[in-house]
């Protein structure tokens, strides 16, 4: 395991149901690490190439690609989709085989639960965005 890996494990472990938005993540390694990090886009396609010991919860997007979108309308299409209840962003959380099996909190055992689920539903985009809007809800409270 890498130092980034430990250190993305060690940011889940702290976290509300044990799982974070990619671009929060991405935000405190550029902080603690700086340039090395690279982009966000760099950083989402290095974990989604390479999750190692994680695993990217990543909802099908309404948006299609988006690469050729304004970042402007794009954020703001993004936050009226989830206001609305469906999540569009991708979420980083520790592959199922590397969760501890002495869950902390009942919060902790619906995370695991979840993510279960998100690695049974592959192939099925409707499942996942709902298995990820839940996700996101747990965490937020």
């Amino acid at each position: 395991m890498t130092d980034l890996e430990t250190r993305i494990l060690d940011l889940l472990r702290e976290a509300p149901g044990r799982a974070l938005p990619v671009r929060e993540v991405h935000r405190v390694l550029t902080a603690e690490l700086g340039p090395r990090t690279g982009s966000l886009s760099q950083f989402h396609e290095r974990l989604r190439t390479d999750p190692g010991p994680l695993l990217m919860v990543e909802p099908e997007s309404p948006l299609g690609d988006g690469a050729d979108w304004p970042a402007d309308a794009r954020s703001e299409y993004e936050r009226a989709l989830r206001d609305a209840g469906l999540e569009t962003e991708a979420w980083l959380t520790a592959a199922a085989s590397c969760s501890d099996p002495r869950r902390e909190s009942p919060q902790a055992e619906v995370a695991a639960s979840l993510l279960v689920l998100w690695e049974a539903a592959d192939g099925r985009p409707a499942l996942r965005a709902a298995l990820a809007s839940a996700l996101a809800e747990l965490r937020s409270g």
